[in-house]
């Protein structure tokens, strides 16, 4: 059995946050309430999650179209998009010092694409629309939790992956279909007798994963809590320069000058 269903895989991440955080919440924690309201939810996590969830929908769809080279070249630019997008909508004013590190920052990491460049306008407009869906939600994650709100990570990360996960089951139905379901239920729904193999390595797979992205997710608002929503933007440049890094090194891949001459730029 084979599992190649990303958006599906999402939905199950969240699944797997919202019941890890609510044990954290109500039984380590000892809250004995939740503090939002339903409306609260509505008009504070909705925003958040719908842009989480488009941003995972359209990322994928790009890479139907163009490389995941030319993806991550234009995704390189999210640091920048934060900046202008604080500017314009909350007014925020930032140091000249920030504004001559944003090209250095992006260009860095697209100089590392700049080879394998492959244009499509349909896949572009896909990748970019996920980039300014992810600076989006840099900003409002931002927003939740500061002083103002009394939202920490873990009660963020509760409150917004259920309906994350809702907004994407409907786009894995449009997107992937029912498969990932049916494969799911493989081991419950086969005739007896049946040969089915490989469903305990992909359930252990999509548990250690989920656990793997509840504690990543919780790191990404600890970052912006502690920090900014530039800064997290900023740090997953530096992330995509180390996983080059990483891939170099454990499966060998070829680094060319011009690559090499943009992780260290970048970094």
């Amino acid at each position: 059995v084979q599992y190649k269903f990303p958006v599906a895989i999402t939905v199950i991440h969240m699944i797997f946050s919202w019941i890890l955080c609510r044990f954290y919440i109500f039984h380590i924690r000892g809250d004995e309430k939740a503090g939002l309201s339903f409306q609260q939810q509505i008009r504070e996590i909705m925003p958040l999650s719908v842009c989480f969830a488009l941003s995972v929908a359209m990322g994928n769809l790009s890479l139907k179209y163009i490389y995941p080279s030319f993806n991550q070249m234009l995704g390189s630019m999210s640091p920048l998009i934060t900046v202008l997008l604080a500017v314009v909508f909350q007014k925020k004013r930032f140091s000249m010092k920030t504004w001559l590190s944003m090209p250095v920052i992006c260009m860095g990491l697209a100089m590392c694409s700049v080879k394998e460049l492959n244009f499509n306008a349909l896949g572009a407009f896909y990748a970019t629309g996920a980039t300014v869906l992810r600076a989006v939600k840099s900003l409002i994650q931002g927003r939740l939790l500061s002083p103002s709100h009394k939202l920490d990570s873990v009660s963020l990360l509760y409150y917004m992956a259920p309906i994350s996960a809702l907004w994407l089951f409907f786009l894995m139905l449009l997107m992937e279909g029912t498969e990932p379901l049916m494969l799911l239920l493989a081991p419950w729904s086969a005739e007896p007798g049946a040969p089915i193999t490989g469903v305990t390595t992909v359930m252990y797979l999509l548990v250690l994963s989920g656990l793997n992205a509840c504690l990543l997710n919780i790191a990404n608002f600890l970052v912006t809590s502690y920090t900014s929503p530039v800064t997290l933007q900023v740090l997953g440049n530096v992330k995509s320069c180390l996983s080059i890094g990483v891939s170099v090194a454990i499966f060998r891949n070829s680094l060319t000058m011009e690559q090499a001459m943009g992780v260290g730029t970048c970094l």
